[in-house]
């Protein structure tokens, strides 16, 4: 999953500073002789379609940074038309730069498809991994959590003790649940955002005993940290017994959520959350942040001496 990030911000940026270029140095008296007899040089002498093919690849980026689950299903219809027009212009004018709009904006689809096929592949395939108990050597630095740990805030709200680790690295939420795996075993799990999106339950998992409520996949109880999705930008409510039958709303996916901010709306809101449902556990990773909320004493304190 995180390679569709790496590729699309690439090749959108490419895609971008080539026209740039070739629109700039034609302002500046430059001509480009491979240009002047095809269909690329009229992209260079209509400056509109030059900032037709810039708007889509700025607004895809735009959208992309932004990562934000009440936008995903707009940045999946906007890198579809992307795909389109730039089909269009490959087959029938032979523009060879859109090739890289197409693929920026597929990577886009992939991650931020707000649907995905029921055994579907490619673009319309949710990038989902769950982490595999055979793998923990290839997902866990050793000591990473330790090393963290010196970046990271302690902090209590009644009833519940609050860690947060923020600093330059790539969150995900099998680095915790590997260290930590008595947050979830055993436990029923609420996922309300995976991959910035909902959960998408197949017919293997029902049968398995997995629950859907709206956009909440509940999940039966854990017997293997293998059991649950962990491809970025995740949030668990953790329950020992039964789920609360109402939907959870998700914040990991909003821009520059914080647990700690009294003076914004969606950290007033989390906490509200918290408070009705009375979770063990809230786990979230999002952009450059993981945070664990729980009830549970001895998990705090084997944190402290992890």
């Amino acid at each position: 999953m995180k390679n569709s990030y790496n590729d699309a911000a690439f090749f959108l940026l490419l895609h971008i500073t080539i026209i740039l270029f070739m629109v700039g140095s034609q302002f500046l008296g430059m001509h480009w002789s491979f240009a002047e007899s095809n269909a690329f040089g009229i992209l260079l002498a209509h400056p509109g379609l030059a900032m037709l093919h810039l708007s889509f690849s700025l607004c895809l980026l735009f959208l992309f940074w932004l990562k934000n689950e009440k936008t995903h299903k707009l940045m999946f219809c906007i890198a579809l038309i992307a795909c389109i027009y730039g089909a269009y212009l490959i087959i029938f004018h032979a523009i060879g730069l859109d090739f890289l709009l197409i693929f920026g904006a597929s990577r886009i689809m992939r991650f931020s498809a707000p649907v995905a096929l029921r055994g579907g592949t490619g673009i319309f395939a949710k990038p989902i991994h769950r982490a595999d108990e055979n793998e923990k050597s290839a997902q866990i630095i050793p000591g990473l959590i330790l090393n963290i740990q010196m970046h990271a805030q302690s902090h209590y709200r009644p009833g519940y003790h609050v860690i947060v680790w923020a600093d330059n690295f790539d969150p995900s939420l099998a680095t915790l649940i590997t260290s930590f795996p008595e947050l979830i075993l055993g436990h029923r799990v609420a996922i309300a955002s995976c991959d910035s999106g909902p959960f998408q339950v197949d017919e293997e998992d029902m049968a398995k005993g997995w629950a859907i409520l709206g956009r909440l996949a509940i999940s039966p109880r854990v017997q293997s940290i293998s059991d649950l999705p962990t491809p970025g930008f995740d949030e668990w409510y953790v329950y020992e017994s039964d789920v609360p039958r109402e939907e959870h709303a998700s914040f990991v996916n909003h821009h520059d959520f914080s647990l700690f901010d009294e003076n914004s709306k969606q950290t007033e809101n989390f906490w509200k959350q918290v408070e009705r449902f009375q979770p063990l556990h809230v786990l979230g990773a999002g952009a450059s942040t993981m945070f664990l909320v729980t009830r549970d004493e001895a998990i705090h304190k084997k944190w402290q001496h992890t």
